[in-house]
């Protein structure tokens, strides 16, 4: 049997031991204060008479104390964790016994001739006395906790009344040892608060945590605003500290339960606030039919949000998933009621239901965010990513030129850079395709490029949280891995201000900043959810995958940036030309193909649209006679190959 987990049985039988301990406390304690109370009243000299008032008193004064002691649950409140809660309940079974003891002494018992005054020292002394042992217990369970040489010295920082809650939430833990607090009002230096120094104000930071040795810096949330907790949370990066951040009330979690808080995410990416030009982005959609497909989607749906509230004169929302549309669709009607918004539950790769309800639609800008995203799941079935993010891209874009639609805007990811896994290959052709249709339509066709969007679904950044919240471990693929991040509404915001600038046929790729070093996010995302990493939960290392990239990119080498109206967006211009083979052409073959199952041709002409894919995969295709192995092109002195293989062989999964 575990010491750490022992058997409900013996929980309970634990529970009943300290339960009893204490209503025998509480027993005596009555005891020697109805003694007490005699003392005081005759001149601290007892008689005969009153030792026999006493014996005959005290067995129904015990009585009614232990009935109130247990109607206000005394017996049930650790005498090691008292505080200021505990004093209402204290006083009122004090005072109702009291009251009900003397009903039957005075009113049922005149014979006794019991004093009066006795029974007003008796309750006060007995309230002194209770409080006096709960105050005891505490201060015994903090003096042994100050000397156990496991406890983390911890220097509190924050402002507002969020404080005094975490303060008193780590005065609790048996784990932390608060050493000191900073707060925002420096006038308050030197004064305590539930007994700790408060050391200074939030800006001498280092000074303190080196003065009073913390090891763990204690960040308390709401109060400090996001700037000032950029601010503070860098420098304890840049200077190797270890910190958590903790909310007011059941903050300090000494078990395998965690959340990681609203804030989070822009600390861990440490970005600042991005800012567009509302009025040219409002003047853009304002009074026109707009419509987002994947609008049940992480982007799709801040995309559907953001845009309702430059009031259009009407918002579609199409998505394949049944229930993201319903929620997307129930949400914007609930916060914008006077706009007509209308769910449109279709699949992409739908060519006529899309051309029919386009053409019933006429919508004047589009904005393209359904895709299949997920790296691992598009591995193992490549042929739907083809389906789904360059058939059913170019579905799309070929049904809004065919509506008369002003601009299409199509959003992309960094993974169609030099892609090395089918997801990010089928985006690559789908950015060619929306050129293509750029140079056949008056539609004006822009590609939005950007790289990790934190907190999406089935984003890192979510796999990290639902680690973290089951007690770990997290894992990691390699200690140098590194991506791009930005927010969801941070991405959003960019992609509405670049659909702006619509220059037709171009590639937008937005700012992202430094790249984030995949094992640092997680080791933050720990100290965000108040645990410590590699002590409390364990980051362990997997092994990059084989369609994984060590770091991301956003541009190719055939690419080049200029700067446009926004300094966080920057239009790609080509400096060399692509592929002869038309995409669109291509779209309408797989299309045939994938219909008469012809998997296996499909793959086999990737190369011939984009030859310069660098490795050699096995296609676990379904559906279609045995698996193929197609080997993929590589790029010899910027010229592609000749495919060099397709050859029926087994496949074998482990």
């Amino acid at each position: 049997m575990s010491i750490m987990n022992p058997h409900p049985s013996m929980q309970h039988g634990l529970v009943s031991l300290w339960r009893l301990r204490t209503v025998l406390y509480l027993a005596l304690l009555s005891a020697l204060s109805m003694l007490g109370a005699f003392w005081l009243r005759f001149d601290l000299r007892l008689g005969r008479e009153d030792w026999v008032q006493i014996a005959g008193a005290l067995p129904l004064a015990l009585a009614c104390r232990l009935i109130s002691f247990y109607y206000f649950r005394l017996d049930r409140r650790p005498l090691s964790t008292a505080s200021y809660a505990d004093l209402p309940p204290i006083v009122g079974s004090v005072a109702a016994s009291s009251v009900l003891f003397g009903l039957f002494i005075l009113v049922l018992l005149p014979e006794l001739s019991f004093p009066r005054s006795v029974l007003l020292l008796d309750a006060l002394l007995l309230t002194a006395f209770i409080c006096g042992l709960y105050s005891w217990a505490r201060l015994t369970t903090e003096a042994k906790r100050r000397q156990s040489p496991g406890a983390r010295r911890v220097l509190v920082v924050g402002e507002g009344p969020a404080v005094l809650g975490v303060l008193r939430d780590v005065r609790a833990s048996q784990q932390w040892l608060p050493v000191a607090v900073l707060t925002g009002d420096a006038s308050r230096k030197g004064t305590e608060l539930l007994g700790v120094r408060i050391a200074g104000p939030v800006s001498e930071l280092g000074q303190v945590a080196d003065k009073t040795g913390a090891d763990l810096i204690c960040f308390v949330n709401p109060g400090l605003g996001r700037k000032r907790l950029l601010e503070l949370t860098s420098l304890c990066r840049r200077e190797d500290r270890n910190y958590v951040l903790l909310r007011s009330r059941n903050a300090v979690r000494e078990s395998a339960q965690s959340w990681v808080d609203d804030v989070s995410i822009e600390v861990i990416l440490q970005r600042e606030e991005v800012d567009i030009n509302l009025t040219e982005v409002e003047r853009f959609i304002q009074g026109r039919r707009i419509l987002v497909t994947g609008a049940g989607g992480s982007i799709g749906s801040e995309l559907s949000r953001q845009i309702a509230s430059f009031r259009p004169e009407s918002l579609y929302l199409l998505e394949r998933s049944e229930n993201n549309l319903f929620f997307i669709h129930r949400e914007i009607r609930q916060l914008f009621p006077a706009l007509k918004v209308v769910p449109l539950l279709m699949d992409i790769t739908d060519q006529l239901t899309l051309d029919r309800e386009f053409e019933a639609i006429r919508p004047e800008v589009v904005f393209h965010a359904a895709a299949f995203k997920h790296v691992g799941m598009m591995e193992d079935r490549p042929h739907e990513a083809i389906r789904n993010n360059v058939i059913g891209t170019a579905t799309v874009a070929r049904a809004a030129s065919r509506a008369g639609a002003e601009r299409f805007i199509n959003v992309s990811t960094d993974k169609a850079v030099r892609p090395k896994s089918y997801m990010g290959l089928s985006k690559r052709l789908a950015e060619m395709a929306v050129q293509e249709m750029n140079q056949m339509a008056s539609t004006s066709f822009v590609t939005v490029r950007f790289g990790n969007v934190a907190g999406s679904a089935g984003s890192v950044v979510q796999l990290f949280r639902q680690q973290i919240e089951q007690g770990g471990p997290v894992t990691v693929t390699d200690r140098e891995a590194r991506r791009f991040f930005m927010s969801i509404p941070e991405a959003v915001r960019l992609v509405l201000q670049a659909a702006v600038f619509g220059e037709s046929g171009g590639i937008f790729v937005l700012e992202m900043g430094t790249p984030v070093v995949i094992h640092e996010l997680a080791r933050t995302m720990i100290s965000l959810a108040g645990y410590i990493p590699d002590v409390d939960i364990p980051v362990v290392f997997t092994g990059l995958g084989a369609a994984e990239k060590m770091s991301e990119e956003l541009q190719d080498d055939d690419e080049i940036t200029e700067p446009t109206g926004h300094g966080r967006i920057h239009i790609i211009r080509k400096i060399k030309g692509g592929p002869r083979t038309s995409m669109l052409g291509k779209v309408e073959r797989w299309r045939d193909l994938l219909k008469q199952g012809e998997i296996e041709q499909v793959m086999g002409e990737l190369p011939e649209v984009w030859p310069a894919t660098t490795q050699v995969r096995e296609l676990p295709v379904r559906g279609a006679g045995s698996p193929v192995k197609v080997a993929e092109l590589a790029v010899a002195n910027g010229s592609p190959l000749a495919i060099k293989t397709i050859k029926r062989v087994p496949v074998t999964r482990n």
